[in-house]
């Protein structure tokens, strides 16, 4: 046997044929299937959702239609007395004997209305409970419904990935033993057989690194994702065992790959505030502040879950109640005004770690059209006794939702905190602010996965100063 005999024995070509990927071509199919079985399950859900609010329609109904009978019905022994009464054609006399006392019978007969009443009631309000509980339920399922779709579409990712890197180290294989098995001996580079084979080992080393970023136990960000999968879209992502928002757009001026830590939005009717914090709702707006009480702060820590992070990205909205004074230094000491852990603020208060070091402020000033001295301090004229705290520095946002020259117990609605419109003559500079309503931090090199916290803070009681929150979304990169 020839050293070519030998080498075409060894490497044969037509055992190894280039892979097609073939047998996965019904994987669109597949992930198509999930989100038609994901319709069909939202169909059921509406459809139940349906019959249950049906039926207790129906109840409603007969209740009322009893009770419309209770009230229109005249007791049977009224009837009698007054059957007795028009056939008389002279006075009742003693000898005749006492008739059925109708008062009686009336007072019986409006406990029995007063009771069909407070049926009523508690039908009209089993309904209504029902009918949010069951709203609250399709949210659930609606976004756990979401989350599993993440997890379909992970896994579609990663699926694409395998049958592209194979493919592509298949062909690179079979030109590998293609070179080996039609070149002499003496004319084959080793080199170059070698680098060949270096990428394929590569690119099978990128497959299995990537392939493992959803189960990995290490904290895994949504840059990372990116990273790997430099196509993803902004969505819910299933890693860690857990789901994750990742905005893979552009935010504070900096590209894809952010993974959202808090989130809050009561424009919807099931929303619920975060724990310790109070529900104002004035028509369609809801929001949410401090519980009833004197100065104070109330605060959600936002975690990282150990995701490491360089930027911090975000925007908070918020309504005023009656007379926020931002930074003013009359109502609070110096010492308190001065203190990051205290309520040196009537706003929002950002911060991270601890101790805690201070990310972002977002004050309210008492109005924005005429000059008073809790008036923003970014005003022109700034409040008189406005004085921003070192720690604070130009990280701050400061607006009045008040156009009017005094103020009243009100939640001000016509006029949201902190978005950059509907500014008075006075916080002409305070709407211009950079960013505005985006806040961000870059802190460069220097990484950190330390939680953040967010605080909502006054140095009144309630009744004089609150600055509910009604939407935030913060994220880290």
């Amino acid at each position: 046997m020839n050293v070519d005999e030998d080498k075409t024995n060894l490497y044969e070509v037509n055992e190894l044929t280039e892979y097609n990927g073939s047998g996965f071509s019904n994987l669109p199919e597949y992930t198509q299937k999930e989100r038609n079985d994901s319709n069909k399950w939202k169909l059921l859900l509406v459809c139940l959702l349906v019959a249950i609010l049906f039926i207790n329609i129906i109840i409603f109904l007969m209740t009322a239609v009893n009770l419309y009978y209770a009230s229109t019905a005249v007791p049977a022994a009224c009837q009698t007395q007054n059957s007795s009464t028009a056939a008389s054609t002279g006075s009742l006399t003693s000898s005749e004997g006492p008739l059925n006392n109708c008062s009686i019978v009336n007072s019986t007969w409006t406990d029995n209305l007063m009771r069909y009443n407070m049926a009523m009631e508690n039908n009209v309000n089993r309904l209504i409970n029902a009918t949010l509980s069951n709203a609250r339920k399709i949210d659930d399922i609606a976004m756990s419904t979401d989350q599993q779709s993440s997890v379909v579409e992970n896994n579609t990712y990663t699926l694409d990935d395998i049958l592209n890197i194979t493919n592509d180290a298949t062909r690179m294989l079979t030109g590998i033993i293609h070179s080996l098995a039609t070149h002499d001996s003496t004319l084959i580079s080793t080199s170059a057989i070698t680098d060949d084979i270096q990428i394929v080992l590569d690119r099978l080393l990128e497959l299995h690194n990537s392939s493992n970023i959803f189960n990995s136990i290490l904290p895994i960000s949504c840059s990372d994702i990116l990273a790997a999968y430099p196509s993803s879209t902004s969505g819910y992502y299933h890693v860690n065992s857990r789901h994750i928002y990742c905005n893979m757009g552009e935010l504070c001026g900096s590209s894809g790959g952010w993974t959202r830590i808090g989130f809050l939005d009561m424009n919807g009717a099931t929303s619920d505030c975060p724990p310790g914090f109070r529900l104002y709702q004035v028509g369609a707006v809801r929001a949410c502040g401090r519980p009833v009480g004197g100065p104070s702060c109330v605060s959600e820590i936002l975690p990282t879950n150990g995701i490491n992070y360089t930027q911090i990205c975000g925007r908070v909205t918020g309504y005023q109640w009656a007379s926020p004074d931002a930074v003013d230094t009359r109502f609070r000491s110096n010492a308190i005004h001065n203190d990051i852990n205290s309520y040196y603020v009537d706003g929002v208060s950002i911060t991270r770690g601890s101790p805690r070091q201070h990310v972002w402020t977002f004050m309210a000033g008492v109005r924005d059209s005429s000059y008073d001295a809790g008036n923003c301090p970014c005003s022109t004229p700034p409040g008189a006794t406005q004085v921003i705290q070192s720690f604070v520095g130009n990280d701050y946002f400061c607006e009045s939702g008040n156009h009017a020259n005094g103020w009243t117990y009100t939640l001000y609605t016509s006029d949201p905190l902190w978005d950059g419109q509907g500014c008075g003559t006075q916080e002409f500079v305070c709407c211009a602010a950079a960013g505005l309503p985006w806040f961000h931090r870059d802190y460069g090199s220097a990484s950190s996965s330390e939680n953040l916290e967010l605080r909502l803070c006054a140095d009144e009681t309630t009744a004089f100063d609150d600055i509910p929150i009604s939407y935030y979304e913060i994220y880290v990169k």
